[in-house]
């Protein structure tokens, strides 16, 4: 096989979403284009982001959603109730929603009195068990037959209180909606039979962490610096979050304890309550402490967990080859390891140093590529996210593309032609893949070509080859 196909397997399969899509990606190269002119250009044709992803996996990923509609989690009592309240007809304030509610209860001395003010009790405290103290218990006040000034009285004590009802029920809807996501995620990792993607993912993070480790060992600022070792203990820490069987059971445990919650109130009154009653399961509501997974093409680092949304868990699975899988799911998640060992070198969070010179090498690159082929302003920043992101990006297709190596060197025929498309990388990132040793002879580019003149050197942030930066 010649080498440019070769080269081709896996940087164009780093933007193909497996599956079957791979013919339809084949069919998008711009077969009269130079690649050593403007490589992006000659890959990817399509202009919507995440398209090969959103054709292939959305009708998938519908369908086993609706194969949950009849789940418990699905028909909630409180998320009706929440979707049936008119937001626009409440008073914002939650105070005045109170005092209102309260001034007509007492002037109709209606039973459910004391219940509601109980529950104000329990908003205040934000617990179901309220150990209130003098000027802050509500429950005196249903005894005091001046409506008019227990309403008043209940509106000073309530003063500290400046929550807005409105935006209340917006954040517990959207918090509800992302404890369903959750669930409805894991439930298709389950029902789509995701598990041996997830695997994937983790088995060729470790081998990541294996090959990264071995580089920081090598190179020469860490040793300088003395910071061989805690670079090499931070890698070493990092983990996929694949507990998707713990994931599940605390959603559901957080959803059905609210549900409970909102139910029991809502039973302990005769009249209408619903509000106050989402209202008070919402100041009580449990959290899941856990990542979310989630159904969208992204990722994450939270130092030392690192996240994936289940598109990439599907590509692992589905991909033919384990050429598409690494250049797919395997390069997002080097990108995402790299996160814990890349940083601003003026801004460390993790890293006790980080090499100005390899960082500086990393933004020239993404510079000179902006200015010949971006549009727009290209300057570059020093911000601790914008070099982030770049060194991670050179980092994590690094590793990838070292385990594209260990799979397929010397066995280049049994690698099949295939190409991808452009849904996840700009122009800017696609293009810096001439720090690739590999790009120049793949295509035979010319030093002069305009793929070419963008790198004035190669960046190497770890390594033998890396920077010396001395003491």
């Amino acid at each position: 096989m010649m080498l440019n196909h070769f080269i081709l397997i896996f940087f164009l399969f780093k933007n193909t979403d497996a599956h079957d899509v791979i013919r339809e990606a084949l069919n998008s190269i711009d077969q009269f284009s130079d690649p050593c002119d403007n490589f992006y250009a000659h890959v990817c044709t399509y202009t919507e982001p995440d398209f090969l992803t959103n054709a292939m996996y959305a009708p998938i990923f519908e369908k086993l959603i609706a194969q949950q509609r009849d789940s418990s989690w699905e028909n909630l009592e409180s998320m009706s109730a929440l979707n049936d309240i008119n937001l626009g007809e409440i008073e914002p304030s939650l105070t005045e929603y109170l005092v209102n509610t309260f001034s007509n209860l007492c002037e109709t001395q209606d039973r459910d009195l004391h219940n509601f003010l109980l529950k104000v009790e329990q908003i205040m405290y934000r617990t179901l068990s309220p150990k209130c103290h003098f000027t802050d218990c509500m429950t005196p006040l249903e005894s005091d037959n001046n409506c008019t000034r227990a309403s008043e009285t209940l509106q000073s004590r309530l003063q500290p209180y400046h929550g807005n009802v409105v935006a209340e029920m917006k954040m517990l809807k959207d918090e509800i909606n992302k404890v369903l996501e959750n669930i409805r995620v894991v439930s298709m990792i389950i029902d789509g039979d995701y598990r041996e993607g997830i695997e994937f993912v983790n088995e060729n993070v470790k081998n990541m962490i294996s090959i990264v480790t071995k580089m920081i060992e090598k190179t020469p600022w860490a040793q300088n610096q003395g910071v061989t070792k805690t670079i090499k203990q931070l890698v070493e820490e990092i983990v996929v979050d694949d507990n998707y069987a713990v994931q599940l059971r605390s959603n559901i445990d957080v959803l059905m304890d609210f549900e409970q919650k909102y139910l029991k109130c809502t039973g302990s009154f005769k009249g209408d309550f619903n509000l106050l009653c989402l209202q008070l399961s919402w100041e009580v509501m449990k959290t899941t402490g856990e990542q979310p997974f989630f159904k969208w093409l992204n990722a994450g680092n939270f130092h030392p967990t690192t996240i994936f949304g289940l598109p990439i868990y599907a590509i692992a699975k589905d991909a033919k080859e384990t050429a598409g899988k690494l250049g797919s799911a395997i390069a997002v998640a080097g990108h995402e390891l790299s996160h814990s060992i890349i940083e601003s070198p003026y801004f460390r969070q993790l890293l006790p140093f980080s090499s100005e010179e390899a960082i500086q090498c990393v933004q020239s690159q993404f510079n000179n590529t902006c200015n010949e082929f971006g549009e727009g302003l290209c300057g570059v920043s020093d911000a601790p996210g914008e070099i982030d992101e770049n060194g991670s990006d050179l980092l994590g297709l690094q590793l990838a593309y070292e385990l594209f190596l260990n799979e397929y060197q010397g066995r280049e025929e049994n690698v099949p032609r295939a190409v991808g498309d452009p849904h996840s990388t700009a122009i800017v990132r696609a293009n810096i893949l001439v720090q690739i040793p590999a790009f120049q002879d793949a295509f035979q580019c010319s030093d002069d070509s305009r793929m070419m003149k963008t790198m004035q050197k190669q960046c190497n942030i770890y390594g033998e080859n890396a920077p010396q930066q001395k003491k």
